[in-house]
C-alpha cells in the first residue's frame, strides 16, 4: 500500500492493508488530509511538529511481544495535565497494537468492548478487578503523521482509572466525537519500551559517542582548580609541628610565666593553632595565655578563662587558635592571677602541641562543586534529542568543539576566579583575631592514659 502526498508528492510505502481511517497526515510536509478515500482526499491545513520527539517512524516495523508490527499513526496530544503521545501499529495479519508515553510514563493499550465494563459509582469500574477514578481530562491534537481515524480538530476527553492492587494496570475511557471506548493499559519499563524503536536506539549509540568525547575533553579541566589551589596556597600547605611541656611554680598568684622560646618557619603568615592541657595546682585561677614575637614583641592575645578545678589531676583542655601569624621566633607568657583570695604558691604545667600551617579546603571543595554542577548542567543539555541530532549532522567533531558551545568556558572562567578572589580576601579583607576553647577534663589525656608531649631534638621544634 503506497500513499502519495498531493502536496508534495512524497510516497510512503505501507505493506500492511490499512481501513476504516478518516485522514491521513503527510510525515513529509505535515499536511493533514481528510477522508476515506485516498484519491479523493481534501486538504485542511499544515500541522506544525515542533521540536517534541516521537520516537517511532512512520511506517518502521517493531517487534512487541514476539511479533511484527509496521506503525501506521502517530499522535501527539496536549492537555491541562500535559502531553502525551499514541501510536498505532498495524501486523500482515490485520492485528492492531496501540501504545502511548508521556514524559513520566510508557504503556500498552488493548480494546476492551464496553459491555464488559461494570461500572459501580461514578468514580468507580470494574473490569478484571476493581478501579478506581485516578485523573481526567480533555485534550487537542497538536500534531500527527500518518492515517488518523478521528477528527483531529474535534476535543477528546479521557478519565483513567487504576487498578486498586496492582498499580501497573488501569482501563482508559475516551471520548472521540461522542464515541466513547475503553481500553485496558499497562505500564511498561521505560528503557525497554523506547528500545523498541530505531531512532531511540540510534540516539543512544549517538549519545554514548559523543558522551565518549565530552568526558574526554572536560576531565582535563577538573584538574585547574587542584592546581590554581595548590599555586596560592603553595606556601601554607606544609605543616610545622611543635610539642613541649612547660612546668612553672611560684610564691604568688599573680605571675606572667614566659615558656622557652620556638621558631615558626615558613615565608609566609600561616594559621597557628595550640593544642594542649593546662594544669593547676590552685583551683579557679584566672590564666590568660599570649603569644609574643621576640624581634617585633607584637603579641597576639587571648581572652581570659578561669582553670576549672579537676579532683583527678585539675586538668582542662585548651585550643587556641592564633590565626595568621609571621613567621619567626615567639615564646609563650601565661598570665595568672585571681581576684579576693589569699595569696598562695602555684605550680602551672602545660603541656602543649602547636601546629603552624595547613589550609581550610573549603574554598576548593565549593569550587569543585560549582563545577561539577556546571558540568552536569552541560551534559543534560548536550544530551537533548535535537542537540544529538545537529551534532550528528557534523559529523566528526572533537570534544572541544563542544565545550566552545553555550558559554561553558566563561562559566567555569569566573568558578576558577572566586579562589583567587577569596584567597584575596582572606588575606587583606578578613578579620582575623585568636580564639579560645577551653573544655574540663577529668583526665588530660581524654583516653585515660597519661601521655606528656615530648620535646623533639631537632631544630623545627627545639628551644634555645
Amino acid at each position: 500500500m503506497q500513499i502519495s502526498c498531493s502536496k508534495c508528492q512524497h510516497k510512503q510505502n505501507f505493506k500492511v492493508e490499512v481501513s476504516e481511517f478518516q485522514g491521513y497526515v503527510c510525515p513529509n510536509c505535515h499536511a493533514y488530509f481528510k477522508g476515506t478515500d485516498p484519491d479523493k482526499w481534501v486538504f485542511q491545513k499544515n500541522l506544525n511538529p515542533g521540536k517534541d520527539v516521537l520516537w517511532p517512524i512512520l511506517g518502521e516495523f517493531i517487534n512487541f511481544q514476539g511479533n511484527h508490527y509496521q506503525i501506521i499513526t502517530k499522535i501527539r496530544r496536549a492537555g491541562v495535565l500535559g502531553k502525551s503521545n499514541e501510536y498505532v501499529g498495524l501486523s500482515t495479519d490485520d492485528e492492531e497494537l496501540y501504545l502511548a508515553d508521556g514524559d513520566e510514563y510508557a504503556c500498552f493499550l488493548e480494546p476492551i468492548s464496553e459491555d464488559k465494563i461494570d461500572r459501580k459509582s461514578e468514580n468507580r469500574i470494574k473490569y478484571d478487578g476493581n478501579y478506581n477514578r485516578e485523573e481526567g481530562g480533555t485534550q487537542n491534537v497538536i500534531y500527527a503523521e500518518g492515517f488518523v481515524f478521528e477528527d483531529l480538530d474535534a476535543t477528546s476527553s479521557y478519565i483513567t482509572y487504576a487498578h486498586s492492587l496492582n498499580e501497573d494496570k488501569f482501563i482508559s475511557e475516551e471520548i472521540f466525537q461522542g464515541k466513547r471506548e475503553y481500553y485496558a493499559g499497562k505500564y511498561l519499563h521505560g528503557p525497554n519500551y523506547y528500545s523498541m524503536f530505531e531512532k531511540y536506539r540510534e540516539f543512544e549509540e549517538k549519545k554514548k559517542h559523543i558522551n565518549s568525547k565530552l568526558l574526554g575533553a572536560l576531565l582535563p579541566f577538573l584538574l585547574i582548580p587542584g592546581i590554581l589551589f595548590y599555586f596560592l596556597y603553595y606556601n601554607q600547605l606544609s605543616i610545622q609541628t611543635l610539642t613541649f611541656n612547660e612546668t612553672f611554680t611560684s610564691e604568688n598568684l599573680a605571675n606572667s610565666f614566659v615558656s622557652t622560646p620556638f621558631e615558626l618557619k615558613g615565608n609566609t603568615k600561616k594559621q597557628l593553632v595550640m593544642d594542649g592541657f593546662s594544669i593547676s595546682s590552685v583551683p579557679n585561677l584566672v590564666i590568660q595565655v599570649n603569644l609574643v614575637n621576640k624581634k617585633t614583641n607584637q603579641v597576639s592575645q587571648v581572652r581570659p578563662y578561669v582553670h576549672k578545678f579537676n579532683p583527678s589531676n585539675q586538668a582542662n583542655a585548651l585550643n587556641i587558635d592564633f590565626c595568621r601569624v609571621e613567621p619567626g621566633q615567639y615564646h609563650l607568657v601565661f598570665e595568672t592571677s585571681m581576684t579576693g583570695s589569699p595569696n598562695q604558691a602555684v605550680k602551672l604545667e602545660e603541656q602543649i602541641k602547636l601546629k603552624y600551617g595547613g589550609v581550610s579546603y573549603t574554598p576548593l571543595i565549593f569550587t569543585y562543586a560549582a563545577t561539577v554542577m556546571i558540568f552536569i548542567f552541560f551534559f543534560i543539555n548536550f544530551n537533548q534529542p535535537d542537540k544529538i541530532a545537529e551534532l550528528s549532522k557534523r559529523g566528526d567533531f572533537s570534544g572541544w568543539y563542544m565545550i566552545k558551545q553555550d558559554g561553558l568556558l566563561i562559566l567555569f572562567f569566573f568558578v576558577c576566579l572566586a579562589l583567587p578572589a577569596y584567597k584575596y580576601y582572606e588575606d587583606n579583607m578578613k578579620t582575623c583575631s585568636a580564639d579560645l576553647e577551653v573544655q574540663a577534663q577529668v583526665d588530660h589525656t581524654r583516653t585515660g592514659n597519661r601521655i606528656i608531649y615530648t620535646r623533639s631534638p631537632l631544630m623545627s621544634g627545639s628551644h634555645k
